[in-house]
């Protein structure tokens, strides 16, 4: 195995779990570290991994101890289970992440991060993000790595076909693991289950009630492998590196905000406001079994099975709350189909979209 990809593969690792440790990061002064507490979480990460932690272990716990964030190394099980492909490696192959789409090129040289696109210049986020741990990685490493800068995960490699997927039934078709999570019902599919699925699909197989896994609307899964930085992950079936991004660290460092309104004098009442997105919207893909119609579908059997029991916040008072009371409804309707019908936005859809909404 080459120095470089040795290299490689150690940097990743380090910038994944500085990436975790970050979600629970605090800006508070810098305080100094008992060196038994440096030397408990290593025995700590030799017991939990069966080998010696990585260079610079001791500052990743004092950085830890400092913003008062976790440091017990097995809670970062994730980020080590998701690197495990390239640990039983040995190695990551630099040219896996010369072309990858929709993706965000970061680089560390000189003891700095950049980050760069195709067309543009990064978010002001990751520079701020990373910027973080530059000091905890030795200036002498110079690498590069990627960060999907979808919602959806990414990294699906066949067991069955070279080249690109064209589509999600291609993906299903060459990947073993989607069929047997996701192609057949819930209630038996092979090795695996679970039970908040199960809630969700009962009979049904979890593809039917997904749009990411039925028309998703950014076909965007690679064939390959590649250690790419992404902010969601589907069980084993993809191999993405799950790390947190933007929308975790907003709301990990958010201010806490207090609710006024004991729980018990709230009333009953389920309110959602949301766009039409979350999949491929076109006369021809299978929207009605896309997760927000199927909520609206749901709140019209409610209104059928308890006439009054729905109504528009924006325009009417509160019914009054025998049962529960719904208000489900889409704020803004948006075509993302070159193939949708070319009439008034979404007019082929049995749904009214009010400005007020």
């Amino acid at each position: 195995m080459s120095r470089r990809r040795t290299r490689l593969l150690l940097t990743v690792l380090a910038v994944a779990g500085l990436l975790w440790l970050l979600l629970l990061a605090e800006s508070v002064p810098r305080a100094s570290v008992d060196p038994l507490r440096v030397r408990h979480f290593r025995d700590k990460y030799r017991a939990a991994y069966a080998k010696d932690p990585p260079r610079n272990h001791e500052k990743w716990v004092s950085f830890a101890h400092e913003r008062k964030c976790l440091a017990d190394p097995s809670l970062y099980f994730q980020v080590m289970r998701d690197l495990d492909p390239w640990l039983r490696r040995g190695r990551i192959d630099p040219r896996s992440l010369a072309t990858f789409w929709a993706a965000r090129t970061g680089t560390f040289a000189n003891g700095h991060f950049e980050f760069r696109t195709a067309t543009r210049n990064a978010p002001q986020f990751y520079a701020d993000t990373f910027h973080d741990i530059a000091h905890l990685l030795p200036e002498t490493k110079n690498f590069t790595f990627l960060i999907n800068l979808l919602d959806e995960p990414r990294i699906v490699p066949s067991q069955s076909r070279d080249g690109p997927y064209t589509s999600m039934e291609d993906v299903f078709l060459h990947n073993g693991c989607f069929r047997r999570k996701y192609a057949v019902p819930s209630s038996i599919a092979s090795d695996y289950y679970n039970p908040h699925l199960r809630a969700i699909a009962g009979d049904a197989s979890i593809r039917s009630q997904h749009s990411f896994l039925l028309s998703p609307t950014t076909f965007a899964l690679e064939n390959f492998l590649a250690p790419v930085f992404s902010q969601s992950k589907l069980d084993d079936c993809t191999n993405d590196v799950l790390v947190p991004l933007q929308y975790h660290h907003f709301f990990a460092n958010a201010s806490h905000t207090h609710d006024p309104i004991p729980w018990e004098d709230k009333k009953p009442v389920a309110f959602w406001r949301g766009t039409s997105t979350g999949g491929k919207l076109s006369k021809t893909s299978q929207w009605r079994q896309y997760g927000r119609f199927r909520m609206m579908d749901w709140e019209r059997e409610w209104a059928k099975r308890h006439p009054g029991a729905t109504f528009d916040a924006s325009r009417e008072e509160l019914p009054s709350p025998k049962n529960l009371s719904i208000d489900f409804g889409f704020n803004k309707a948006r075509l993302v189909s070159s193939d949708a019908y070319p009439m008034t936005p979404l007019s082929f859809l049995p749904f009214t979209v009010c400005p007020s909404r």
